[in-house]
């Protein structure tokens, strides 16, 4: 893992401002609406099944069973609800069972997989659950397995301190979590740190930056 770098992430996110402004729309929209306490196999298609379909792993979405997945949301939600709201203020060995099993037991149903697993417990636990992908795993030199998951928070931990020590020296500010959570649309710092991670390892990203300085943004 490289070192993390705090101009290259403000850039990268400088940059998800100016090309996924829809993205960030349905992403809060279902932050809003998306209810636990009174779920059913509709809200689970309008709003998970749907936001997979739109992030990036369509082709396995559009086959999985709402009701399948609703059920195994509803019989999760004692275990999330033991877990802190927040991913750097949580003691990941105290709860290393917990997070290995709901990642092994929601990746383990058919059609959805690692990537998709991660991007489930992301919308039930935001601040606390970070997405990956492929690409993600193997940058951070992860594997796609319940302990690489558990082994990706904890670096992910890592980097979010280093980011957040890195901008209260910069910008002199002692309170650098709500400082970015002001500056980027009240964005969690789990969801600040997949967009840096998405774009950072995207074989595509130094000819769309190349376009972006091109235009008139």
């Amino acid at each position: 893992m490289s070192k993390v770098n705090l101009k290259e992430f403000e850039d990268l996110l400088e940059l998800w401002k100016v090309l996924f402004t829809l993205d960030d729309s349905f992403y809060f929209k279902i932050l809003l609406e998306l209810n636990l306490d009174s779920l059913d196999s509709i809200a689970t298609y309008r709003y998970i099944i749907r936001f997979l379909e739109l992030w990036g792993v369509k082709q396995s979405a559009i086959r999985l069973n709402p009701q399948e997945l609703c059920r195994k949301i509803i019989e999760f939600k004692p275990i999330l609800n033991e877990l802190e709201t927040s991913l750097i203020y949580t003691n990941l060995n105290e709860v290393k069972t917990k997070i290995e099993y709901a990642f092994e037991s929601f990746s383990s149903i058919k059609y959805v997989g690692p990537t998709s697993a991660s991007k489930i417990l992301h919308l039930l636990k935001p601040s606390f659950f970070v997405m990956w992908d492929r690409a993600i795993a193997k940058y951070y030199g992860c594997d796609m397995t319940m302990e690489g998951y558990f082994n990706f928070l904890t670096k992910m931990k890592e980097v979010i301190n280093k980011l957040l020590k890195q901008y209260s020296e910069k910008y002199l500010n002692e309170k650098p979590e709500e400082a970015l959570l002001r500056k980027y649309g009240g964005k969690s710092l789990t969801k600040l740190i997949d967009e840096y991670n998405w774009l950072k390892t995207r074989i595509w990203l130094n000819k769309v930056i190349k376009l972006v300085k091109q235009s008139s943004f």
